[in-house]
């Protein structure tokens, strides 16, 4: 019996750890569940209580541009259907790879927005140039010059934070490969 017992034992052990459901180590390696909005949101409240605070703040805000970006403007607008472009998106992805993807997005939307900007302030400064010098439009321009300028540093500081931190993920999963 202690023959058969100790030959056993390892696939005693495997179907446990297939039974309660193990995950990878790492947080960022485990698999979405969101084969519809309200499978996500029971996936999220679920994880959310074992992920660090920061990883759980990095996600929503992923998931908050992919779904933007999905082509939907509720994520719950028929929360039972399966055929949910932002679910279809990230259902069974890693929260790597979910991250990525959120920051590709956020990334896609301030280089499109600075761009706007500069539009902006390039046809505010056509329009100074019709006014003259120290009148209150040109006044009231140059003021909007100066925001519009200032919100650009802000969104371009934004894409090199959002490229250092997807740079790091890119690492991580590598080394993660390699092991």
């Amino acid at each position: 019996m202690s023959l058969l017992f100790r030959r056993s034992f390892p696939l005693l052990l495997l179907a446990v750890a297939i039974l309660s459901g193990c995950r990878p180590q790492e947080a960022l390696n485990w698999k979405i569940s969101a084969t519809s909005p309200d499978d996500f949101d029971t996936w999220t409240e679920q994880t959310n209580r074992l992920l660090p605070v920061e990883l759980r703040k990095e996600l929503a805000r992923a998931a908050v541009f992919i779904q933007g970006d999905s082509g939907i403007s509720e994520r719950h607008s028929k929360s039972t259907n399966l055929n949910n472009p932002f679910c279809r998106r990230i259902d069974r992805k890693t929260i790597r790879h979910v991250l990525l993807d959120g920051y590709f997005v956020e990334k896609k939307f301030l280089a499109n927005r600075v761009s706007l900007e500069m539009e902006n302030i390039l046809a505010l400064e056509i329009r100074m140039d019709l006014h003259a010098v120290g009148s209150k439009e040109n006044e009231r321009f140059a003021k909007s010059v100066e925001y519009r300028e200032q919100l650009i540093q802000t969104m371009k500081l934004r894409i090199a934070e959002i490229e250092v931190r997807a740079g790091s993920l890119n690492r991580q999963r590598e080394a993660s490969r390699l092991k």
